[in-house]
C-alpha cells in the first residue's frame, strides 16, 4: 500500500482563497506534474539540488516565509549565488509539515505551486517547487525518519538576478 500512497495536491483557487488540499491518494507517479514543462523543471531541479545543500538558517513552519524574505532582502546568500535557505525539524511524519508549508504558500497571492509529490517509494521524502511573480523560486524538501518520529524541512529560495543600473 505504501507504494501507492502518493501525496496529492490540488491547487484550488476558489473565492474563499482556501489552502491547497494535501492528502494521500493513489495518483500515478507522473501525476499532476506532467502539466509542467519538463525541460524547465529538470533545469530547476539541478539548480535546486545545489541550493538545498547551501547553508541554511534555522526557522519554523510559522516563520519560514518571513525568514526567507528577510534573508533575501539582507543579501544573506552565503555563496553569492542568489540562494538563501532555511530549515527546521519537528516531531512526527512529513504530511503535517508539508501541508503547513503549502498552506503558507497558498496565503501568498503572488506564489504559485508548480509541482509537488513524493520523491521516493517509501514515502519518506517529499518535495515541491513554488514560483513567485516577484522573482523567486522556492524548492521545498521534506524528509522523515523511517519510523516517522521526526521530519526535517529544508527550503531553498533561488532569487532572480538583479539587473545592473
Amino acid at each position: 500500500m505504501a507504494l501507492l500512497a502518493l501525496m496529492r495536491v490540488r491547487d484550488r483557487s476558489d473565492s474563499a482563497g482556501s489552502a491547497p488540499e494535501v492528502r494521500e491518494g493513489d495518483m500515478s507517479a507522473g501525476g499532476e506534474s506532467s502539466a509542467v514543462d519538463e525541460g524547465w523543471l529538470a533545469d530547476l531541479m539541478r539548480s535546486g539540488t545545489q541550493a538545498l545543500r547551501s547553508e541554511a538558517a534555522t526557522s519554523s513552519a510559522d516563520h519560514f516565509l518571513s525568514d526567507l524574505a528577510h534573508a533575501a532582502d539582507a543579501g544573506a546568500d552565503v555563496d553569492g549565488d542568489g540562494v538563501v535557505a532555511v530549515m527546521w525539524e519537528q516531531a512526527g511524519d512529513l504530511i503535517g509539515p508539508a501541508s503547513a508549508a503549502l498552506g503558507a504558500y497558498a496565503a501568498e497571492p503572488t506564489a504559485s505551486l508548480k509541482t509537488s509529490g513524493y520523491l521516493d517509494i517509501k514515502g519518506n521524502a517529499w518535495g515541491a517547487i513554488v514560483l513567485d511573480r516577484r522573482g523567486w523560486v522556492d524548492i521545498v524538501y521534506v524528509t522523515a525518519e523511517d519510523d516517522a518520529s521526526s521530519t526535517v524541512v529544508r527550503i531553498a529560495r533561488m532569487l532572480a538576478e538583479k539587473e545592473a543600473e
